[in-house]
C-alpha cells in the first residue's frame, strides 16, 4: 500500500492536481474485503486490492463518491481492477470487476464495460462473498447505468447497499431473490447448481440473441458466439448461457439452463408489495421492471397483479388489463413476462383470478389474453 502511495505521488490528474491530493489524508487503518484483498481508507477515496499479492488500485474523488453510494466493495462494482484513466475525447474511466464508472463533464456516470472505449480494460468477475450469481451481478450493473424518471437517481442507489445473502423463494413460487438495503433483486426461476456448458452447438445461440432480454442486455461477452459458464471459481467470466429463441423450446440438453433475469423491486411500490405480504401475497414474484405511465407515474407488474403510484408516495393495485403502461421491450424474448413456461400455471392463474384479471387461452397460438403470458410453442415434437 505503501509503495503504491509513493508511486501516486508522482501522478497528475488533468487539471494538475495530484493524485494524492484526489485521495486526502488517510483516515482508517488498513482493511480486509469480504471479497478478498485488502483497502486503505482515505477522506475521498480508497487503495484497493484484489488479493495479497496484486499492487492496489485507487478510487477517488467523484468516481469514489458513487462507488460508495451502491455499496463499495460490496457492490455490484465489486473491487477496483486498474487505476482511472483518461478516456478519448476527455473524462476519466475507472474499471471495476462488475462495470466502468466515467467522470464526464464533472459528473460520475456508470457505464457498461462493452460501451467503455478506454484504452485499458482488464476483465474479472466480482467474487461472490455475498453469493450473488453472475446473472444477479450483470442485471445490477445493467441498472447501475438507469436513472429513475422521477427520483433523479440510479436504480442502484434506491437499491441500496446489499443487505443480505441470496435466498431461494418460496418452495411454491422457485426462483431467488437477493436482498438490498432498498429493496430487492427478484427472479422467476432457480439457477442450476451445475456448471453450465462453456461451448454449446452455434444453432443454440442464432445472431440476433447477440443482446436479448427485457433490457436489451448483452448476456455473453464473446464475438464467436462462444458461451460463457456461471462457476464462480472461472475468471473473466461474466456472462449466462441463452436458449434458443422465440416460438421455440431449448435443446434437450439445455432444458434446465437458467437465462432468466431478475427484476427490481423498490420504493414505493416495495413498500406497498411488502405490506401486502411480499412475495407470499397475492400478488407474488415481479414479472418485469418498473415502467413508466402515461402522463406520469410508474407500474410495477407482478404475477398476480399491477401496482402503481402516480406522483405520490401513495400506491395502489391495479388490475392488469386496466393498466395503460407500454409492454416492456423485448417482451418476445426468454426471460420476459410472457415467456415463463417453467412456472406453475395453476399458481399463476389463481393468482390472476384473485386479482381481478381473466385468462383466455388460445389453443392454436397458446397466448393468455389479458395478462401477457406466452406458453412455450415448441416445435420438433417438443412440449
Amino acid at each position: 500500500m505503501h509503495k503504491k502511495w509513493q508511486f501516486l505521488c508522482t501522478q497528475h490528474q488533468p487539471d494538475g492536481s495530484s493524485t494524492i491530493e484526489q485521495l486526502g489524508v488517510p483516515c482508517l487503518l488498513q482493511q480486509v474485503n469480504p471479497n478478498g484483498g485488502q483497502r486503505y481508507n482515505f477522506v475521498t477515496g480508497e487503495l484497493v486490492s484484489i488479493d495479497n499479492s496484486t499492487p492496489p488500485s485507487a478510487v477517488y474523488g467523484k468516481i469514489f463518491a458513487l462507488w460508495q453510494l451502491a455499496g463499495g466493495v460490496k457492490s455490484g462494482w465489486g473491487r477496483p481492477l486498474a487505476d482511472e484513466q483518461d478516456l478519448p475525447g476527455g473524462g476519466r474511466c475507472s474499471v471495476f470487476e462488475g462495470g466502468h464508472i466515467h467522470w464526464v463533464g464533472g459528473v460520475a456516470v456508470p457505464t457498461l464495460a462493452e460501451d467503455c472505449n478506454a484504452a485499458h480494460r482488464p476483465t474479472g468477475q466480482a467474487a461472490s462473498w455475498n453469493r450473488m450469481p453472475p446473472h444477479f451481478q450483470r442485471k445490477w450493473t445493467y441498472l447501475s447505468t438507469i436513472t429513475h424518471p422521477l427520483q433523479k437517481k440510479s436504480i442502484v442507489q434506491l437499491l441500496g447497499p446489499p443487505s443480505l445473502q441470496l435466498k431461494n423463494n418460496p418452495a411454491s413460487l422457485g426462483g431467488q431473490s437477493f436482498h438490498f438495503a432498498g429493496g430487492y433483486l427478484i427472479s422467476l426461476s432457480k439457477p442450476p447448481p451445475s456448471v453450465l456448458p462453456t461451448r454449446p452447438p452455434r444453432s443454440a445461440a442464432p445472431p440476433h440473441l447477440a443482446r436479448t432480454s427485457q433490457n436489451n442486455l448483452k448476456l455473453w461477452l464473446d464475438d464467436d458466439d462462444t458461451f460463457l459458464d456461471m462457476n464462480p471459481g472461472t475468471p473473466n467470466r461474466m456472462s449466462i448461457v441463452l436458449t434458443s429463441g422465440p416460438g421455440s423450446c431449448p435443446p434437450k440438453d439445455q432444458e434446465n439452463i437458467d437465462n432468466i433475469e431478475p427484476f427490481a423491486v423498490y420504493g414505493t411500490i416495495l413498500r406497498f408489495w411488502e405490506k401486502k405480504g411480499g412475495l407470499d401475497s397475492k400478488f407474488g414474484r415481479p414479472i418485469c421492471d418498473e415502467r413508466d405511465l402515461p402522463g406520469g407515474g410508474r407500474c410495477g407488474a407482478f404475477e398476480g397483479g399491477h401496482i402503481h403510484y402516480h406522483h405520490t408516495d401513495t400506491a395502489r393495485e391495479c388490475l392488469p388489463r386496466m393498466c395503460t403502461a407500454p409492454p416492456p421491450p423485448g417482451a418476445s424474448y426468454a426471460g420476459s413476462p410472457q415467456m415463463q413456461a417453467t412456472s406453475p400455471m395453476d399458481l399463476h392463474a389463481t393468482r390472476r383470478q384473485r386479482a381481478g384479471s381473466y385468462v383466455d387461452m388460445d389453443a392454436s397460438t397458446k397466448h393468455t389474453k389479458g395478462v401477457g403470458f406466452l406458453m412455450c410453442g415448441c416445435k420438433n415434437g417438443g412440449q
